[in-house]
């Protein structure tokens, strides 16, 4: 028998995972899914570390255990000092403090509004 998956479902998901998870190099971490695949891109300033590496297949693997078998999961790994793509995702589910506009608006649901979970 096989579960829905909402939207606050997968939201809520992604924030669980990330708890306890986030290092010092990361940026920010995007949320997009389909029918199939819940994607997750992670962005980081500098070189991965071992212990950045570490904590994302931690966060995946949080993902697959409450979204398996309904959708498969996609972690995304970015190094990058440029500006962060600002309508890319649909949902930013963690950002750090940055000198960007775009940003305290749009943590949540990216392209304006809420987090999404009304």
């Amino acid at each position: 028998m096989s579960r829905e998956i909402t939207r606050p479902f997968i939201l809520l998901s992604a924030h669980g995972a990330l708890l306890g998870r986030v290092t010092q190099n990361m940026r920010a971490v995007s949320l997009d899914w389909d029918e199939a695949t819940v994607t997750l891109k992670c962005y980081f300033e500098g070189p991965l570390t071992e212990l950045d590496r570490e904590m994302m297949d931690d966060v995946e693997t949080e993902m697959i255990a409450h979204l398996f078998p309904e959708r498969s999961t996609e972690m995304n790994l970015i190094v990058t000092q440029a500006q962060l793509p600002e309508d890319e995702p649909r949902y930013w589910v963690f950002a750090r403090k940055e000198n960007i506009e775009f940003l305290p608006r749009r943590v949540g649901k990216a392209k304006g509004g809420n987090f999404g979970l009304g």
